[in-house]
């Protein structure tokens, strides 16, 4: 994101639609859907809102996507940890198999 906005406050209007199959059954689009039904979709615009919202410093924005870069790696790292051992513990199972334990010695064989 270009410097320059950084901080600003941008106001914006959006068009509230009611759908059956979003989340509380509204959904936010930048312009009316029910007059562009390319998709084939019933979009019933509930009308025009404006929203108001300020652009985060240039540096809080660089803290955040260091913090979801660091969130990805550590959920990757965990993924691979789970794989590893799910390798890990097959190795295991064939190892153990046609494993023939020592056998136990004889009653007769003991030194006491």
């Amino acid at each position: 994101m270009p410097k320059a906005i950084s901080g600003a406050v941008i106001t914006k209007t959006m068009y509230v639609h009611a759908m059956d199959y979003y989340d509380h059954g509204v959904a936010l689009f930048d312009q009316d859907m029910s007059k562009n039904n390319a998709m084939g979709l019933d979009y019933l615009c509930l009308g025009p809102v404006e929203i108001t919202f300020k652009i985060p410093e240039f540096g809080d924005l660089t803290d955040k996507k260091v913090e979801i870069l660091k969130d990805q790696i550590t959920k990757m790292n965990a993924e691979h940890y789970v794989k590893v051992q799910n390798i890990e513990d097959q190795i295991q199972r064939l190892l153990c198999i046609g494993h023939d334990p020592d056998p136990l010695p004889f009653d007769d064989d003991l030194p006491f």
